[in-house]
């Protein structure tokens, strides 16, 4: 790899506006997923992608990708299910080649075809921003749920609604993974 300092920032800089275009990372950084210094992880995976691709040789899209998810998950505590990461490591791929292949001319054209992200427009489903669901609807929703254990499967004995009194309040519980379990603090309406 023969480049001087200049084609190496372009590569470094087209890491970055990538990731910058990307939304999930976005969404991350921007709701401290990554905790208070998310905005600091988000420059640091800049560069270790591009440290990524100077260690390895003939690196896939699919092979980034891990890479990113593996991070994703690890320093921001997100899993991103929309491809997001599949995309976003094709067009690093992309650029790289062009990189190496001395297309700087081609690199700066897909760059300023990138658009940005726009955090205002991600907003999940017919809930706007500030709406909160109505309370008979949240608990019809946790009625219908299925109840898990910690490793996924359903429990063998049914649950006794009479044994959970509308009073009590249960306890938070940390499991050994490190997440925590809150417990719904309303109470619930008996059908007499």
């Amino acid at each position: 790899m023969t480049s001087n300092n200049q084609d190496h920032s372009l590569f470094y800089q087209s890491i970055q506006a990538i990731l910058k275009s990307w939304t999930g990372l976005q969404l991350a950084i921007a709701h401290g997923f990554g905790g208070v210094h998310s905005r600091e992880k988000a420059q640091w995976l800049v560069g270790v992608i591009e440290t990524f691709f100077k260690e390895n040789d003939d690196i896939e899209s699919w092979e980034l990708e891990d890479f990113i998810d593996e991070i994703m998950a690890t320093e921001f505590n997100t899993l991103c299910e929309d491809e997001g990461s599949k995309v976003i490591s094709q067009e690093i791929c992309k650029l790289y080649r062009y990189w190496i292949e001395g297309k700087h001319n081609h690199m700066k054209e897909r760059l300023i075809k990138l658009q940005c992200v726009n955090l205002g427009e991600c907003v999940a489903g017919d809930i706007k921003h500030n709406d909160q669901i109505p309370d008979e609807e949240a608990n019809k929703i946790l009625e219908s749920m299925t109840i898990c254990s910690p490793n996924g499967t359903a429990p063998e004995l049914p649950i006794n609604e009479k044994a959970v009194s509308s009073e009590t309040v249960l306890p938070e519980c940390t499991q050994d993974d490190g997440w925590t379990t809150v417990n719904s603090r309303t109470r619930r309406k008996r059908n007499k």
